[in-house]
């Protein structure tokens, strides 16, 4: 990710670009693998809505135009931020369970 943004602003290349509905079939698997953990405390929380912007591709900035990743597996502070509601309301709903 830096280095595609890095060669969008230099070199004016156009950023690589995925749809939320792309991300989705390519990690299928993944997610089918992961429903069949069971547990008490094992839950999943989709989040790809989170980086979705309203055309339904994936996001790579924020409104600002800072990243959102780090590399292709962590995100920025920018990028975490889009999370926070998601996850204060996930630990909220958690904390009720107990």
């Amino acid at each position: 990710i830096p280095k595609a943004l890095w060669l969008h602003r230099q070199n004016r290349l156009p950023l690589p670009k995925q749809s939320a509905l792309d991300y989705q079939r390519t990690t299928n698997e993944l997610r089918k693998n992961l429903k069949k953990i069971s547990g008490k405390h094992f839950r999943i929380y989709e989040s790809v809505d989170c980086f979705t912007a309203e055309n339904g591709e994936l996001l790579l900035l924020d409104k600002d135009a800072r990243p959102l990743y780090f590399d292709a597996h962590h995100l920025t502070l920018s990028g975490a931020k889009l999370l926070r509601q998601r996850l204060e309301r996930i630990v909220t709903d958690l904390s009720r369970e107990e």
